[in-house]
């Protein structure tokens, strides 16, 4: 994902929280909080995507375990 593609993402994820706010309405507040957090998981997921190979990558040849493998 470009960086201007992430930054749309984001600052949609902002004008919904804001969106929300500022109408004074509880539900409506809710309603776009969840909205903005869900857009921004699946801005995080789709960003992650791109470095997937690269983890089965350093698992297969022990450049990275997991934050539990030292000892």
């Amino acid at each position: 994902m470009s960086r201007k593609t992430r930054y749309v993402f984001y600052s949609l994820i902002f004008v919904f929280a804001v969106i929300g706010l500022a109408l004074h309405q509880p539900f409506v507040t809710l309603f776009m909080l969840l909205v903005g957090i869900a857009l921004g998981m699946l801005t995080d997921r789709i960003d992650n995507l791109r470095d997937e190979p690269f983890k089965k990558y350093n698992v297969k040849h022990h450049h990275y375990e997991g934050p539990h493998s030292r000892s």
